[in-house]
């Protein structure tokens, strides 16, 4: 019986590593066959900024394994976000403004707001539509207080620290004056920041953008007359842009996603865990298999 059992095991793995190796040599068929099919036109990497931008490194590595392939002639960072972190925004955006060796252009969403935006000033050429919400050029920071509920359910916390800012935002007991200032000196560095980044990368008098940098939100069109973009155009339109930077005007952009290995690996081994639990639930098999043993 164990015997039997071990015999079945080498097969399901036998069966899974014949699956991964002709999973492999299709794909490698395919990219081979496309790569001649889609010669005449202008390869474009596409790396879509989506949703709360909380962390940059996957950006920064897709963005990296374009610069890194010979085959993508220029880059376009689809954004479609409200802003979020700001550590994270400002690495994006110093990364893509440090590539020098491929054009990247920048594609506004449906909104490309604050961190957004701060994402989409590091590229070459920014495009966006009319209707785009962009600009929120602020920092906000919003920290509940829950001390007069505390006192009536009888919560106390005893806080013991090193320093007068250590426990800074407490939520436990009222908000002090120092703290107040420190914190709001804190937001306002940063707000200096990023207007300065705003200037430098969009050659915009710091004075000017002093005076639509104070949060208020700015459509695509409004963008545009102020300088923050370049042109009202969809996607297609900043591909093309970004493959005549890299000097390509004869050819139609092709959008090129990242391959992700480890979903087709994932994918691969799911078909054959799959296969050989459909071949086991025929009635008899491992029955014939102990018998033949």
């Amino acid at each position: 019986m164990i015997k039997s059992f071990f015999l079945w095991l080498l097969k399901f793995v036998t069966v899974l590593a014949i699956l991964v190796l002709l999973g492999f040599v299709a794909e490698r068929f395919v990219k081979k066959t496309e790569e001649a099919k889609f010669a005449q036109y202008g390869k474009v990497g596409l790396v879509k900024v989506t949703g709360l931008i909380v962390d940059s490194f996957d950006y920064i590595k897709k963005i990296r394994e374009f610069v890194r392939d010979d085959r993508i002639n220029s880059i376009v960072i689809r954004i479609d976000s409200p802003g979020g972190a700001v550590g994270p925004s400002q690495e994006l955006y110093h990364f893509i403004r440090s590539v020098k060796t491929k054009p990247i252009v920048a594609s506004m969403g449906s909104v490309a707001a604050s961190g957004g935006l701060y994402v989409a000033l590091g590229a070459q050429k920014i495009f966006a539509q009319p209707g785009t919400i962009t600009g929120s050029i602020g920092v906000i920071m919003q920290i509940p207080n829950v001390y007069e509920l505390a006192n009536k359910i009888g919560v106390k916390f005893e806080v013991i620290k090193s320093g007068d800012l250590k426990d800074v935002g407490n939520i436990f007991r009222p908000m002090t004056e120092e703290e107040k200032e420190f914190l709001g000196r804190s937001i306002h560095k940063v707000h200096g920041q990023f207007i300065r980044d705003i200037s430098a990368a969009r050659q915009i008098p710091l004075e000017k953008v002093y005076e639509f940098a104070d949060g208020r939100f700015l459509t695509g069109e409004e963008a545009l007359e102020l300088g923050l973009i370049d042109n009202i155009g969809d996607i297609l339109e900043a591909a093309k842009a970004s493959l005549e930077l890299a000097g390509i005007k004869n050819k139609e952009p092709l959008l090129v996603v990242p391959k992700d290995y480890s979903d087709l690996i994932r994918e691969i081994i799911g078909m054959s865990i799959k296969t050989v639990l459909d071949i086991s639930s025929v009635p008899g098999f491992l029955a014939k298999s102990v018998h033949s043993n």
